[in-house]
Parts: structure tokens; C-alpha cells; sequence
């Protein structure tokens, strides 16, 4: 059986709204700062201690974390993009206890991605 095609186009309209209107707006949910900007914002950092394997290892290096920041301004999430495997855990500790001026947009708070370095050197 063949579906009249101003039927099947109305089916097709209404299942393609339906998907617009599940998704969120990414503006409206989050925000992304450049490295100077998360800098500027800020309100509380800790550095990295050097690991002890490392330092004896005389490694140096960047570290680099995808860091999310909640609507209050923590350290929501923070992932490895690159670096020493001997210095991530110590970069994504410090970076957990860093606070931040909250973001928002139109009054209404949002979360932060931003993507921040760390310099280990001896």
C-alpha cells in the first residue's frame, strides 16, 4: 500500500521537528574560553606537584586538559588531549582544584569548556 505523498511529506515534517526540538541550542548550554580567557577568570589555582617517577625520570613537558566548568565556577571534568602519561594525573589534580568566575549568558548561568596547559620543567 502506497502512502499518499502529501501524507508522507507531513509525517516526515513533523518527525523532523520533533528532532529540532529535542536538541538543545550549544550556546544555551555552554560556553567556550580560550586559554587567556579561563586564565583571566580564574579566582582560585593550584600547581602541579611534580611527580616523583617523573622528576627522577628528568621528564618535562606540557600538559594539556579539556577542562568543563560548572555553573558555579568548579572543575566539573578535566581529560588529557596531550602530554606525558608520568604528568597527567598530577596536572588533572591541581586543575580539579582550581575555581573560576562563574559564566552565563543572558543572566542565566552555563557551563565552560576551555582547554588549559600545563609546563612541567626541572
Amino acid at each position: 500500500m502506497l502512502i499518499n505523498s502529501r501524507v508522507a511529506r507531513c509525517l516526515l515534517l513533523a518527525a523532523t521537528l520533533a528532532v529540532i526540538a529535542a536538541v538543545p541550542l550549544a550556546a544555551q548550554d555552554a560556553v567556550r574560553w580560550s586559554d587567556s580567557e579561563a586564565l583571566a577568570n580564574a579566582t582560585q589555582r593550584a600547581e602541579p606537584t611534580y611527580p616523583p617517577l617523573a622528576r627522577q625520570a628528568k621528564v618535562v613537558g606540557v600538559v594539556k586538559l579539556d577542562v568543563v566548568i560548572d555553573e558555579e565556577g568548579a572543575v566539573e571534568k578535566a581529560t588529557a588531549v596531550s602530554g606525558n602519561p608520568l604528568l597527567v594525573n598530577s596536572a588533572i589534580s591541581a586543575v580539579k582544584q582550581w575555581k573560576f568566575k562563574p559564566a552565563n549568558i543572558s543572566g542565566k548561568p552555563v557551563k565552560v569548556t576551555t582547554t588549559l596547559g600545563f609546563t612541567f620543567k626541572l
